[in-house]
């Protein structure tokens, strides 16, 4: 679950956030988590064709930016 935070995170920080959609798929296709750009970030992970969770309007508070630097 880190590494999804930080690839959503890396996603928003890097890009306007116009209505975008990115997908990420394990090799053998049964696991896909759909990223929504747009307001606000937010995912969808599909396992088998069938929705498994969901996340809507993610947000991410940064309090002191030296930390990151």
């Amino acid at each position: 679950m880190k590494n999804l935070f930080l690839l959503i995170a890396t996603i928003a920080i890097n890009l306007s956030l116009t209505a975008q959609n990115y997908e990420v798929k394990s090799p053998d296709n049964k696991l896909i988590i759909t990223i929504t750009l747009n307001e606000t970030i937010s995912f969808v992970v599909n396992y088998n064709d069938k929705m498994v969770a969901e996340a809507k309007d993610i947000s991410l508070e940064i309090s002191n930016l030296d930390m990151l630097i």
